[in-house]
């Protein structure tokens, strides 16, 4: 069997698939005109093509039958459709390094009519240098901004380096010694106190434990305990100078457990270790507050409390004082501070009793503390803490009333602070009478 012979019509360029010579002469069948005969062997012509000019779109015409069906075409030998491969293989490629291009430098790519390639490329430099100057404009302000806050920062820094270093230079160095070999010790005993879940395991941490036993004892079976958690962070601490010679001193310190609650305390060295001065952390009374106040029970007793004036009818000549019950634990609010207020009492302003209570009152008014004591800084305004002794007693017409027999100490501290200060004045007291006297007699001689 004769192979196949393809054939392009020189009418209509249909392609004509026959086993005749085209000598014999050929008819097409899509424009029925017909071509070839005698004296003509040559099959019809096929026109030049350039690799240059051609493009997908001729070969689609060429393949394509018009009347529907694919016709077969084959070919001599493989060798085009291997370099159409390759070319095709080459082209992809170009496109490939053609789109990597694209995305990089933003180029614009055109199809002209006659199916080449056009690119309009598009240098990314220029896109860049329109925005240049805003760039710019943006980066010095941001260097700006950092650098004042670098300055802020460094200025800050400065100010608590220097309040540090003042503090610092303020306190003797041997406060500081002081500090760096007590406080762990303290920290540990407030800890132990604070974290027992005993009685008998907190009063060993307290002063004087064997004498205040009773006292301990009687004083938890009225009163809850407060309720602190976790371990005490250290807030504040300050030393009282209880005696100078020989040196004896007190530490009084300001805490706040895990969950923010505050608390304080004083310390006091019994010749061993520091133990918790409890009658001030309490603060201690003989006689519960609430009774006493009622006129329930004793008629008399030693009460830490709270003190604030109130001017009478004639201010001139008496002090009218109102006093109140601290809170040990539970409600610390204002209001249920002052729903345990006392009946006023009213005291003769020239009295002992009236003159030192005026002064302490006087000193609360004024910001000052009795040995720039830390103690109280949240305790209502204009109100004094005082250790005072009270009774009821009957007036002229018979009638109870409440009255101040006297001050035992100055703000809440326990029965060993309180002794070494009335000491001390007393000791400040005679060194006085002394002076006088001795001046008194320098005079009687000189005359």
């Amino acid at each position: 069997m004769s192979a196949s012979k393809v054939y392009l019509c020189p009418s209509c360029q249909s392609v004509i698939r026959s086993d005749r010579d085209v000598s014999e002469g050929l008819k097409c069948d899509s424009c029925g005109s017909s071509f070839g005969g005698s004296g003509s062997g040559i099959a019809a012509p096929k026109r030049p093509r350039s690799e240059s000019s051609a493009s997908p779109s001729i070969l689609r015409d060429v393949m394509k039958n018009r009347e529907g069906t694919v016709l077969p075409v084959s070919f001599g030998s493989t060798e085009k459709l291997g370099n159409f491969k390759s070319e095709k293989s080459e082209k992809s490629e170009k496109s490939e390094k053609l789109e990597a291009a694209e995305e990089g430098s933003r180029d614009e790519e055109s199809i002209l009519s006659d199916g080449s390639r056009q690119v309009k490329r598009r240098k990314k430099r220029r896109k860049e240098e329109k925005h240049k100057k805003l760039y710019i404009f943006i980066t010095a302000w941001i260097g700006v901004i950092v650098a004042l806050l670098f300055i802020f920062q460094i200025k800050s820094d400065d100010g608590k380096t220097n309040t540090r270093n003042t503090a610092n230079t303020g306190m003797p160095p041997w406060k500081r010694d002081f500090y760096r070999s007590h406080l762990e010790s303290i920290s540990k005993n407030y800890n132990s106190f604070i974290q027992a879940f005993s009685l008998p395991a907190k009063q060993q941490a307290i002063d004087r434990s064997s004498q205040m036993a009773a006292k301990f004892s009687r004083f938890n079976q009225t009163h809850s305990s407060p309720v602190l958690k976790g371990t005490m962070r250290l807030r504040g601490r300050h030393i009282l100078e209880l005696q100078e010679d020989p040196l004896i001193l007190a530490v009084e310190t300001l805490w706040q457990d895990s969950e923010g609650k505050s608390s304080e305390a004083v310390h006091v060295w019994d010749g061993k270790g520091w133990k918790l001065d409890w009658e001030c952390y309490a603060p201690y009374s003989t006689v519960p507050w609430t009774l006493f106040r009622s006129g329930v029970g004793k008629q008399e007793g030693d009460f830490r409390l709270l003190v604030r004036r109130r001017e009478a009818g004639d201010a001139s000549k008496n002090l009218a004082l109102l006093f109140y019950a601290p809170a040990y634990a539970g409600d610390k609010s204002s209001e249920a501070i002052r729903a345990t207020e006392s009946p006023e009492i009213v005291v003769d302003r020239k009295s002992e009793v009236g003159e030192r209570m005026s002064q302490i009152l006087s000193d609360v008014e004024e910001g000052k503390r009795p040995m720039e004591s830390i103690l109280g800084i949240d305790d209502l305004s204009r109100m004094a803490r005082v250790f005072v002794s009270l009774a009821w007693e009957e007036d002229e017409t018979g009638k109870p009333q409440m009255v101040l027999k006297q001050i035992n100490g100055i703000s809440w501290y326990g029965e060993r602070i309180q002794e070494l200060l009335t000491n001390q004045n007393s000791s400040e007291a005679d060194s006085k009478s002394d002076l006088n006297e001795q001046v008194l007699e320098l005079t009687v001689e000189g005359e």
